[in-house]
Formats: structure tokens, sequence, C-alpha cells
């Protein structure tokens, strides 16, 4: 394949060239890729049932002992206070990345404190202070 273009601030055409690939090699080459993926489908199915199925909300502490993050209680407490949760607030209150407040999120939620996600809508709180507090109490 050959093409000429003329790059803004240039005043000739430069020539490009590329290897020119026929409908029927990419078809080719993409049902290799799909025989590839079933000869080894149960590792891509195990790979995709963890990614979907499993939370993982709470946090392993190297020993095999899973707990809440550090910042659990006083994330829980704020959302309360401010009827409404989102990982963009969690994030500014704590100065903490995306990943660490989305799984406070998922901690929270999983301890039914949150609602579920909503797209881009902060989650409803679903707990009061006092509930709140007896939930802490029993962990």
């Amino acid at each position: 394949m050959i093409c000429s273009t003329s790059p803004a601030g240039v005043s000739k055409p430069i020539r490009v060239q590329g290897a020119f690939e026929s409908d029927e090699e990419v078809a080719k080459v993409t049902d290799y890729i799909k025989d590839l993926g079933e000869v080894h489908g149960g590792e891509q199915e195990d790979i995709n049932l963890n990614m979907t199925s499993s939370k993982m909300s709470l946090i392993d502490d190297g020993n095999g002992n899973q707990e809440f993050d550090e910042l659990f209680v006083q994330a829980g407490k704020f959302v309360i206070e401010k009827e409404k949760a989102s990982s963009g607030m969690l994030q500014r209150m704590f100065r903490i990345g995306f990943n660490r407040a989305a799984r406070i999120l998922d901690q929270l939620y999983d301890a039914g404190v949150v609602g579920e996600e909503e797209g881009t809508k902060p989650r409803k709180v679903l707990m009061t202070e006092e509930e709140f507090e007896q939930f802490i109490s029993g962990m």
C-alpha cells in the first residue's frame, strides 16, 4: 500500500509505504487466534470467572487473614454524614488513589453500608450512624 501525505508545515508530500493485508489473510490470522483460544479455553474461562465473580474487597495481610482497609471506619462515617458515596469523594477526602477508594466502596457495599453502583451517580447510603456503630462493634 502506497500513500502520499502532506504533514503540516511541509510543502512536498511524503511517500509512506506499508504492507498490504488482504481480507483473506486477515481472516486466516483471526481464525488461527480463535483456534488457539479454543485449545486453551479452560484457562481463559477460569480467569474470566475469577474476574467477574470474586470481589477482592477484603485485604489480605500476608498471613492468610483478611481484614478491612484501615480507612474503612472513617470512610463509612464520612459517607453516612454526606448521605452519598463515590470513589471521587473518598479520593479527595482521604487523599488516596482510585483503586483503593473503589476497594473501600466495595467493602462498604459488602457490609451493607452503601447500595449498588448506579453508573456515574453516587451510591446511596443504606445505614444510619447508629447502625454503622453497631456493625463496627460487632467486627
